[in-house]
């Protein structure tokens, strides 16, 4: 995958955090979007880590991205600060999560 053309930079090394970053969306099975995020501004003691490259873990991860993720055991896959549901399947139906 190769990011937009007008995919966040932060060029400026003070003091400073980025605004937005670009964030990969589970937006059905096996689709996905990239979507420009807000970024809130650290914590006193937090830091922001720029990622150069990421991807989709043979894991929990693909479980997601394939939208298999059991409604039984939905809530407690949610991450800490996950916004959004998962995808899900139906048997004619795609729901599209946001």
């Amino acid at each position: 995958m190769t990011l937009p053309r007008n995919a966040p930079q932060n060029t400026d090394t003070q003091n400073t955090h980025p605004q937005t970053a670009l964030a990969y969306w589970t937006v059905g099975p096996c689709q996905g979007e990239l979507r420009s995020e807000d970024l809130p501004a650290p914590a006193q003691g937090e830091a922001v880590v720029r990622a150069l490259y990421s991807g989709i873990s043979r894991g929990t991860e693909l479980v997601v991205h394939e939208a298999h993720v059991p409604t039984r055991t939905a809530k407690a896959m949610r991450a800490p600060h996950q916004t959004g549901t998962f995808p899900r399947r139906s048997s004619s139906v795609i729901y599209r999560s946001e």
